[in-house]
């Protein structure tokens, strides 16, 4: 009996091991398509809250839970786009013009639809 219980407490150590293993960490950068970084990006991991954001050069770094993640990379005005992580180096965000809209800074971190204001602003 008591052999029994220390070989159930090597396999569990075992199986908490082998999923700690799984874990992978993730790093790439994030750029326009000139070429330059795209700063305050989101990198989540499909399926999860895990995620991240991309620093003022546009790199980041993400622990993912396989190496069969799929990362999702977005940023305001880009079209939001989705990799493998283990294809995940250079990550290059289109320009997406069709949910752009003008909108009106009134105060420090605050913004407004300028339908929504109701003053004139040029």
């Amino acid at each position: 009996m008591h052999m029994r219980k220390i070989l159930l407490g090597f396999a569990m150590l075992f199986i908490a091991l082998m999923a700690n293993a799984q874990t992978q960490t993730v790093s790439g950068k994030i750029t326009d398509a000139t070429g330059a970084a795209i700063p305050s990006a989101t990198v989540l991991e499909k399926g999860t809250k895990n995620g991240t954001i991309s620093g003022e050069d546009g790199s980041y770094i993400l622990k993912v839970k396989s190496s069969k993640a799929i990362l999702v990379f977005s940023a305001v005005g880009f079209e939001t786009f989705e990799a493998p992580a283990t294809n995940a180096k250079a990550i290059v965000l289109k320009t997406d013009t069709r949910n752009l809209g003008e909108i009106v800074v009134t105060g420090v971190g605050t913004a407004v639809s300028k339908k929504r204001l109701g003053i004139s602003v040029e």
